[in-house]
């Protein structure tokens, strides 16, 4: 079997409804081998040579990851099948929404391997599909230049575009028909998701579709130390994932099972803070600094002890596909960026910033941001 029937092979296995866990796994994983192998094997370089591969770009609305982070991503394969779908029944409805147009497609935060726009390529034809891609990184677009080159694929691409996708602006102001922002992690910290998707939602046709559609934050109190072992099977579950991106594992993991037996497992669910969508810019007032306000949270006036605030992640890519909790690396629960004890009946105000580092906060109300 030469690379493009791999190739196939995989995508269709990926993107396809037979198959379980362990199927889909395998095949991510084969991806990866494979877009490593034909890509000039970046993943494997090491020393003074892997400096451009592993460096990464501070932007002003968050971090960009370096390429080789980005590619582990793949490995992520409940994550890769569920935005790769997502993107799949994006161009069905697209197509039904724009008949007898070629679907034009805006793809940020590529990585070096593309994987949401290349697995679509055995289900249309170039006439139906065309992708443009963004990454901030040199070395990401030679890299899945070469993968394209290799499968044959040059005539999917419009454009490929080493860019902060912030800023980008399209040439002679083009719009498209789908819009596909995955420069995410758990709790939209760090990346630029949010920020992404203000500017790539400037750029979709009227009755355009964003992958993924929604992305909801909920503030929650929980018990670490009684999550454990949730941690740990997700973890243990997507391990490739986590060895090779260098993804760093929420706190649950430190508490062993000999000092769960006590530990109330109750979640105390505060309240769903912050949705992602497209419209994001008409549903929240975006001030100075890209603060964007939330409503403000009471606490309950009795709460379990050893509870600490942590932010629940659930992505919907498309229409009924929901990653949800423990389900992918990106919505393990996450603790709160600040350090606050949880106070009975305590009031706070709660904000999302979109620069700098981005992330969702909270503070006692009323108390001055230092």
């Amino acid at each position: 079997m030469d690379a493009r029937q791999q190739f196939v092979a995989l995508s269709t296995c990926l993107l396809g409804d037979a198959g379980d866990p362990i199927d889909f796994r395998e095949a991510a994983y084969d991806l990866y081998a494979l877009f490593n192998e034909i890509g000039g094997r970046p993943q494997d370089v090491i020393g003074a040579e892997a400096f451009t591969w592993q460096q990464e770009t501070l932007l002003p609305s968050g971090k960009a990851i370096n390429p080789h982070a980005a590619a582990a991503c793949l490995l992520d394969y409940a994550r890769t099948r569920a935005f790769a779908c997502g993107v799949h029944d994006a161009i069905e409805a697209a197509k039904i929404r724009f008949p007898g147009e070629r679907i034009e497609i805006l793809y940020a935060g590529t990585g070096p391997f593309a994987p949401l726009a290349l697995m679509q390529t055995p289900f249309f034809g170039p006439d139906e599909v065309r992708f443009t891609l963004i990454d901030m990184h040199e070395s990401a677009l030679a890299c899945q230049a070469q993968i394209i080159s290799v499968l044959g694929l040059e005539e999917y691409i419009e454009e490929s575009v080493q860019a902060d996708a912030t800023r980008w602006i399209p040439p002679d102001e083009k719009q498209y028909h789908i819009a596909i922002a995955e420069v995410m992690q758990r709790a939209l910290i760090v990346e630029p998701q949010v920020a992404v998707t203000l500017a790539l939602s400037k750029h979709l046709r009227p009755g355009g579709f964003l992958v993924p559609e929604r992305i909801e934050l909920t503030l929650c109190l929980l018990n670490p130390g009684a999550e454990h072992s949730l941690a740990d099977e997700c973890v243990d579950r997507f391990s490739e994932y986590f060895r090779i991106s260098g993804d760093s594992i929420p706190d649950a993991r430190e508490f062993r099972p000999d000092a769960d037996r006590a530990m109330d497992r109750r979640r105390v669910i505060i309240g769903r803070q912050f949705v992602l969508t497209s419209s994001v810019a008409d549903e929240y007032e975006i001030i100075d600094g890209g603060h964007i306000s939330l409503p403000p949270v009471q606490l309950p006036d009795r709460l379990p002890p050893g509870h600490e605030f942590s932010i629940l992640t659930e992505i919907a890519t498309s229409g009924e596909i929901v990653l949800g909790d423990y389900e992918s690396g990106l919505t393990l629960p996450q603790p709160l960026f600040d350090e606050l004890s949880p106070t009975p009946g305590g009031f706070y105000d709660v904000w999302y910033q979109t620069r700098g580092i981005p992330g969702l906060h909270l503070r006692p109300a009323g108390q001055e941001t230092a």
